[in-house]
């Protein structure tokens, strides 16, 4: 498995993209259109919180989630339309 270091944010508002697991959450996104913190923690290879972590470090910058938090939370591209899902 490929490993890369991250830091998501370097000053106000500024995105930092060095980092994977985060790259694969987002990479899987595109390629199914959603995610959830269960797929996150397999494809990752991490635990709950630890999958929650990641998903709340990409919100509102890549992602976007979908519906209350909670089982069946889904998240998605950010700008992605709701009714196409």
């Amino acid at each position: 498995m490929e490993i890369f270091v991250l830091r998501l944010f370097d000053g106000p508002g500024k995105f930092v993209w060095n980092f994977c697991p985060c790259k694969k959450i987002v990479l899987h996104v595109q390629a199914n259109e959603t995610i959830t913190n269960s797929q996150v923690q397999k494809l990752c290879d991490v635990s709950k919180a630890t999958a929650t972590r990641y998903l709340n470090d990409l919100e509102n910058h890549l992602i976007e989630k979908v519906g209350t938090t909670g089982v069946g939370t889904l998240y998605v591209l950010k700008g992605l339309s709701k009714a196409s899902l």
